[in-house]
């Protein structure tokens, strides 16, 4: 979702929509439509909006949050919701809410998406609330007869802390959780931070990093973190850096428990990342740029390490670069990779087949790497009406994918969708 559209969803009242199965697609070649089929959509309505993708558990069962819904009077609009999907028979999915907000102690609004461990709790937080105002971290733990009890592991201090959480959390190999604030820290402008559980029961929160100041280093964090395999963490920010567009960054860890941050790469010609990074098998680094590239429109990127006489930078190349026409334009969401190396993602923006909205529509994109290295757009799945998808795509086992749009017309409602390949 974008910074615009974003900020003014926030303030009008919105309600979770549905399951859509979008059964077929656009395929492109060089940008330019050369096949169009008809799509088929189904309805499941339910409370509330989502601005994060979903997650499956082992059974296929997805999960998401609600930003608002959820019935609490303490949140204009509800304080949000924790819901599950279930497969039905006759290809329909059933609806559940796990959790509602209360917007207390628990906190409210949650923004990111949710994370599992390995006994089948989720994680999450919540943007606003809590004790300290400033937020929450949270875990629902599964119960008997598919109950499930909320507990805030730690709670945002919004007057001394980092404060602000609204992107998914990462669970290391001992249950750390590790994530990132858009506010807070010493130069009020974001941080990463570490959540540790310890033998008392309570979570110890240690600030890894402060961002800040602009001129030298990113700010705003929006996005998740990803973890290499010596336990180093990444991500972007959406602003800051010299050219004030954001930045690659590298968090690394000392033996004396310190974290260095190093950036990787300060972006110029694509920028504005509004969502986190993937890794390859060969440990290259993937994202999308909101803004930037060959035609303004934004840019899938691959960030790739070079040695240069026993220095290791980095290299930027621009895989693909967004015209705002057919194949959409301005991506803020993470992208996906399948076993074939292909990557998936989404698009806030664009003039799609269908699309009625004067903000522009949203879709799905697949984009593939042919010969020489070049990359293309492969297939185009447009979001129909006016809908944008925002949180990122999941892939099941037949390679059919699943992510979340809200309407960007009137900001009503929002839906859970497939695309099946």
């Amino acid at each position: 979702m974008s910074k615009q559209k974003s900020s003014q969803a926030a303030k009008l009242a919105h309600s979770l929509g549905s399951i859509l199965a979008i059964t077929a697609g656009l395929a492109i070649t060089a940008g330019l439509a050369i096949a169009a089929q008809a799509q088929t959509e189904t309805v499941i309505g339910s409370p509330g909006i989502s601005y994060a993708g979903v997650i499956f558990d082992t059974v296929g069962n997805l999960y998401g949050v609600t930003q608002t819904g959820g019935n609490s009077t303490r949140c204009r609009q509800g304080c949000g919701t924790v819901f599950e999907l279930s497969p039905a028979t006759g290809g329909a999915w059933t609806q559940t809410t796990i959790y509602r907000f209360k917007g207390l102690f628990d906190g409210g609004q949650p923004y990111g998406g949710l994370v599992f461990d390995g006994s089948g709790n989720l994680y999450g937080t919540a943007q606003v609330g809590g004790t300290g105002g400033g937020g929450t971290v949270f875990r629902l733990s599964p119960g008997p007869d598919n109950s499930w009890t909320e507990t805030t592991l730690y709670a945002f201090n919004a007057t001394n802390d980092d404060q602000y959480p609204n992107s998914s959390l990462i669970l290391d190999d001992k249950g750390n959780l590790y994530g990132t604030t858009t506010a807070g820290g010493a130069y009020l402008s974001g941080t990463v931070f570490k959540l540790s559980p310890t033998t008392s029961g309570a979570w110890k929160e240690t600030i890894l990093h402060s961002f800040g100041p602009a001129v030298t280093d990113g700010i705003d964090p929006n996005s998740p973190l990803v973890m290499d395999a010596q336990h180093n963490l990444y991500g972007t920010t959406s602003s800051g850096g010299p050219s004030t567009l954001g930045i690659v960054f590298e968090l690394s860890h000392g033996t004396d428990g310190d974290w260095t941050e190093s950036i990787l790469y300060n972006f110029t010609d694509g920028g504005q990342p509004q969502a986190g990074l993937i890794f390859d098998g060969a440990n290259s680094l993937y994202g999308t740029t909101f803004s930037g590239g060959a035609f303004g429109s934004g840019t899938v990127f691959r960030l790739t390490r070079v040695n240069n006489g026993g220095v290791v930078t980095w290299k930027e190349i621009i895989l693909y670069s967004f015209t705002a026409g057919t194949d959409g334009a301005n991506p803020s969401s993470p992208l996906v990779r399948d076993a074939a190396g292909n990557l998936y993602g989404t698009t806030d923006d664009g003039v799609p087949a269908g699309c009625n909205s004067f903000y522009g529509c949203g879709q799905v994109f697949k984009l593939s790497a042919g010969t020489g290295g070049r990359w293309s757009i492969a297939a185009l799945y447009p979001i129909p009406a006016f809908l944008d998808p925002n949180g990122g795509l999941v892939l099941d086992s037949a390679g059919n994918l699943y992510g979340t749009s809200i309407d960007n017309h009137y900001f009503t409602y929002g839906e859970v969708f497939e695309v099946t390949q």
